[in-house]
């Protein structure tokens, strides 16, 4: 007997849907033909609590003098609401010859069922099933590819590695930072959720501190045959601004003694190339954009789009923006779907100029899954939310997009120069917005008067602008989203910027959503006019805390030695190693800090958060993916 074991109901029954052979449905399982598809519900094991190693541990009062818990193997136990369906699992491995993993295709979904099969002492025949999306051209395409298990062991390595750090540090510190900063007032810590509370509490530090500065713009007018133009010198350079009001004035009387300048016209054509396909993060944050959605929304329904009762997208924890090359063939059978679709019906006629991009449909930039987009399935409205719709349509304009043309603009720039001031305007005309993917994003660009080049213009007027320096804006979720996927601009250390990628982050696609969810529920940032604002008690919390815990370069470090475990360029032993000496230095620097540091937050606040985080462990037990860190600070 072949056995499929799913990430979650939903998928085993997309699973069974396309496999030949009679189906019946038992409980836990169904059965096709000789073969049987049984499922997950996410995470069915957890890593055990400090007091499944030793009873006196529940208590902190006792833990905290022992901190960091001497634990070497960690213990795997089943959640209390999934025992049932362990045993149906590990009945089903006592009767099959071969297995087949058809967790998620990430890191987690890897382990998800890698760890039940590990637990059960499976030594059989396992092969992996990658779904990207459940409709049935989609699976059906998967289970005639599927591969060993054994190639994604290295995978499934990084992901126990993630967990039992997150374990290690959440655990030790949350303890830590309770009892001896916080005077029993809960201060949760986590590896990923500390140091993006501190990208948010020192962007709002910056902004309080930030002292604008006055500078001065430039602005002169030509009188031309068409009608005057006006040409400016404001660069953002911040080394070729001009600071002195006098500096400014004194131009300006230069400058008017010419009474007429010679200017230079030059004119080219630029290319302007369609939005990329989206991944989770760049799908979030337009959706924060446009509709003020929370990232946790946004993933939501784009589950919800995914899961087989739509079956509308494909796998949405995903980090990737291009496709398979294999897949341009379905492109266009998706674009003739979405023009179908009262929206897009008038794009119809555009889809004789729809070609896929070699540059999109590229399999060397594909890592553990394809882009964010509809399937090749047509969506029905009807059995749609409000919201679900919205999402689909967000995703089919995107898709749209990557098949038209690129949108070519003709720009003209008119300048002259006084010494080492360049006063100049730009202008820019479409060429071809109805034919390209510009007609599903329509923008307004203005031209200039027509100038010849070398022609000698009379000035007409000319003045200086005052203007000041501005502060940092403060974070919405999605651009607190894109500096948790890139936090090497904030490296200082040039021995760390010598380490860290462009690309280097904290928290990955299936967990940044939740990050940034748990903050606001545990009172440590609040959100004002779609803004993120830090709460006194999560300043106090980051000002409280040893500096290296949040420190989101230390913790982008870890996130990149994942990756290197992944693909087999690092040891997990040597990891964990690294994760266990600094679990001792950070509990160490805690202890330091007793009578030097102190934790204050509203007793009010922390027993509301305390109640929302019960509520959040109590949700968490009945989640799929959200299970995987349930009672786990990040």
């Amino acid at each position: 007997m072949r056995l499929y074991i799913a990430e979650k109901p939903s998928l085993g029954k997309a699973i069974a849907e396309n496999l030949p052979g009679v189906k019946s449905r038992d409980d836990g399982f169904i059965r096709v033909g000789t073969d049987v598809v049984t499922w997950a519900h996410g995470h069915i094991l957890e890593l055990a609590p400090p007091e499944a190693y030793n009873p006196a541990w529940k208590s902190w009062n006792t833990a905290v003098n022992v901190l960091p818990y001497p634990i070497e193997c960690f213990k795997l136990l089943p959640k209390p609401d999934s025992k049932a369906q362990l045993r149906v699992i590990q009945s089903l491995l006592s009767q099959a010859t071969e297995v087949v993993n058809a967790g998620d295709p990430d890191r987690e979904g890897q382990m998800l069922i890698d760890e039940i099969l590990e637990s059960s002492a499976w030594k059989g025949p396992t092969l992996r099933l990658l779904i990207n999306a459940t409709d049935p051209v989609t699976v059906k395409k998967a289970l005639s590819s599927m591969r060993p298990n054994s190639e994604f062991f290295n995978l499934y390595q990084a992901a126990k590695c993630r967990s039992e750090a997150d374990w290690i540090i959440g655990m030790n510190l949350t303890v830590a930072a309770t009892k001896l900063l916080a005077n029993d007032e809960l201060v949760s810590v986590g590896r990923v959720q500390t140091p993006t509370l501190a990208l948010v509490v020192r962007r709002d530090e910056a902004i309080e501190k930030f002292g604008a500065r006055p500078f001065f713009s430039l602005e002169v007018t030509l009188e031309t045959p068409q009608g005057p133009i006006v040409l400016t010198y404001n660069p953002s350079d911040e080394s070729k601004r001009i600071w002195s009001e006098v500096d400014a004035k004194r131009i300006v009387e230069e400058v008017k003694q010419r009474q007429s300048v010679t200017v230079t016209v030059t004119t080219g054509i630029k290319k302007e190339s369609p939005p990329r396909l989206f991944m989770l993060r760049t799908f979030q944050g337009e959706c924060n954009s446009r509709y003020g959605w929370s990232a946790s929304k946004a993933l939501e329904l784009a589950q919800s789009l995914y899961d087989s009762k739509h079956q509308l997208a494909s796998y949405p924890r995903t980090d990737c923006e291009y496709m398979p090359a294999g897949q341009a063939n379905d492109a266009l059978t998706i674009a003739q779907h979405i023009v179908k679709q009262t929206s897009f019906t008038a794009f119809a006629p555009l889809l004789s100029l729809a070609v896929p991009r070699a540059s999109i449909y590229d399999s060397s930039k594909v890592t553990e899954h394809h882009a964010l987009t509809p399937t090749v399935k047509s969506a029905d409205f009807k059995t749609l939310t409000a919201d679900e719709q919205k999402a689909w349509l967000l995703l089919a304009e995107r898709f749209l997009m990557s098949l038209l043309p690129s949108h070519q603009i003709e720009e003209t720039v008119v300048s002259f120069s006084h010494g080492e001031i360049e006063f100049s305007a730009k202008g820019e005309v479409s060429l071809n917005m109805a034919q390209s993917w510009r007609a599903l994003a329509p923008h307004t660009y203005k031209p200039l008067p027509q100038v010849a080049d070398g022609a000698t213009l009379q000035m007409a007027g000319l003045r200086v602008v005052k203007g000041k320096t501005t502060p940092p804006k403060r974070y919405t979720e999605k651009t607190l989203l894109d500096d948790m996927s890139s936090v090497a601009k904030y490296v200082e250390d040039p021995k760390l910027k010598a380490i860290l990628k462009e690309t280097s982050g904290i928290g990955t696609a299936a967990t940044q959503a939740k990050i940034i969810e748990t903050l606001k529920e545990r009172g440590y940032v609040a959100v004002k006019n779609r803004e993120l604002i830090s709460t006194p008690f999560g300043r106090a919390v980051v000002h409280g805390l040893p500096e290296r815990l949040t420190d989101p370069c230390l913790t982008a470090l870890w996130e990149d030695a994942l990756g290197l475990i992944a693909a087999g360029g690092m040891k997990p032993g040597d990891y964990m190693l690294r994760v266990r000496g600094m679990c001792k230095q950070l509990v160490d620097d805690v202890r330091d800090s007793v009578g030097k540091k102190a934790i204050v937050g509203d007793k009010e606040l922390v027993k509301n958060k305390r109640a929302k985080l019960l509520e959040q462990r109590r949700s968490q037990q009945s989640s799929s993916r959200a299970s995987a860190t349930a009672g786990l600070p990040l």
